[in-house]
C-alpha cells in the first residue's frame, strides 16, 4: 500500500502536531518526547500524532545490517497509544518512501494528516540521504506553515542518551538490569510456545 493511502486511512479530521519515527521499544527516551509533542499539541490545540514506521529505515536503505527489533509493530502500536496519543499512524519504510526529499515527505505529511507542528529530536532527519536536518526543516516550516520543535534527549543517571540501540546492546550482553531502566519496563518476548520432545 502507498504512503499516501497508509496516511489517508487514519487522516486526523483537524490540524496536527506529530512526530515521526520507528520508536522501537518506546522507551523512556520516546516518552520523554512524545510527552513534550502532547504538551505542544494541547497548547496549540491540535491533535497529537505519532507516525510509527513498520520497518527499519535501516534495514530497507542496508538490509545486511538491519537491526534485532525490541518489540512487533502490533506491540509498538498498542505501547505509543497507551501513552495518551490521540493518533497513531503505522507506515511502511520501502523504498518508495527511501527517494523522498524533505519537502516531498513534508508536502505529503501538510496534504494528508494536516500537520502544523513538527516534535523531534536533536538527531532527527528525514527524506532521502537524512537531507532534512533541524535547519532544513525549520526553513521548511517557516516557508510551509508548521513549526518545528526539536528537544533534548533523555539521558540515564550515568549521563548516556537512552536510545534502542543501547537497549538492545544491553540485552545482547545479558545486562537486564541496565536494559530494564532504560525501557521503564521489564523487556519481554511474544511468540507461540510449542511442545518439545518432553525429555
Amino acid at each position: 500500500m502507498k504512503i499516501t493511502d497508509q496516511l489517508q486511512l487514519h487522516r486526523p479530521a483537524e490540524n496536527s502536531a506529530l512526530t515521526i519515527g520507528v520508536f522501537d521499544g518506546v522507551h523512556r527516551g520516546h516518552r520523554h518526547l512524545l510527552s513534550r509533542l502532547k504538551a505542544e499539541a494541547n497548547h496549540h490545540r491540535l491533535t497529537s500524532v505519532v507516525i510509527t514506521f513498520t520497518d527499519h529505515p535501516r534495514g530497507v536503505v542496508h538490509p545486511d545490517v538491519a537491526p534485532m527489533l525490541l518489540t512487533t509493530i502490533d506491540e509498538r502500536v498498542a505501547l505509543l497509544r497507551e501513552t495518551g496519543i490521540d493518533l497513531v499512524i503505522p507506515v511502511s519504510f520501502d523504498k518508495a518512501l527511501s527517494t523522498l526529499t524533505a519537502r516531498e515527505f513534508a508536502v505529503l505529511l501538510k496534504e494528508h494528516v494536516h500537520m502544523t507542528g513538527l516534535v523531534v529530536g536533536p538527531d532527527f532527519a528525514m527524506g532521502h540521504r537524512r537531507e532534512g536536518d533541524g535547519t532544513t526543516l525549520a526553513a521548511l516550516g517557516q516557508e510551509m506553515g508548521f513549526f518545528v520543535e526539536m528537544i533534548e534527549p533523555l539521558r540515564s543517571g550515568e549521563g548516556a542518551v537512552v536510545r534502542s540501540t543501547s537497549i538492545r546492546e544491553a540485552i545482547a550482553e545479558g545486562d537486564m538490569a541496565r536494559a530494564t531502566a532504560m525501557l521503564g519496563r521489564e523487556y519481554s518476548l511474544a511468540g507461540t510456545v510449542v511442545r518439545g520432545h518432553g525429555r
